[in-house]
């Protein structure tokens, strides 16, 4: 309890996988919040030299895994929208991956992200949330060469 600084003996009873996966290194426990998260999606068209690996080799559990083509780029994608309002952003993950030439051009993959927004404190409300997916969005346009879909 004294090494992780955890405030309550009642956390080690919590089957919430967002505490369990806390147990298995030496860092401080770091609160998880109370309250809903809320999901917001974007799709953008990324040139496919940059995700390479094919879909069904990466899909697993409806996840896809992070690849050697696919780990820099992502960290670019999730470092922009950590950037807009980190402490909100949960989680950032790929959903979805789709090549179609004829459809987005040659050399060109689509790519689903999913983000999930959080507060400690408080349930966020939707102006909040539109908020910051719209600066987002905004961040995603430029500097990387990612078109919105």
């Amino acid at each position: 309890m004294i090494l992780k600084e955890i405030p309550d003996i009642r956390i080690f009873w919590s089957h919430d996988p967002r505490i369990t996966a806390q147990w298995g290194n030496l860092d401080p426990y770091k609160e998880v919040s109370n309250y809903p998260p809320v999901y917001k999606d974007i799709s953008l068209v990324v040139p496919k030299e940059k995700f390479q690996k094919d879909l069904k080799e990466e899909q697993k559990s409806g996840e896809l895994e992070l690849t050697r083509d696919t780990e820099s780029n992502f960290f670019a994608i999730t470092g922009i929208i950590r950037d807009v309002w980190g402490d909100l952003i949960e989680e950032v993950k790929i959903i979805d991956m789709y090549e179609n030439d004829a459809k987005f051009w040659e050399e060109k993959t689509s790519l689903t992200i999913n983000i999930t927004f959080r507060s400690i404190e408080r349930t966020l409300t939707n102006e909040e949330i539109n908020k910051v997916y719209f600066e987002i969005r905004e961040k995603m346009k430029g500097g990387l060469g990612y078109e919105l879909r």
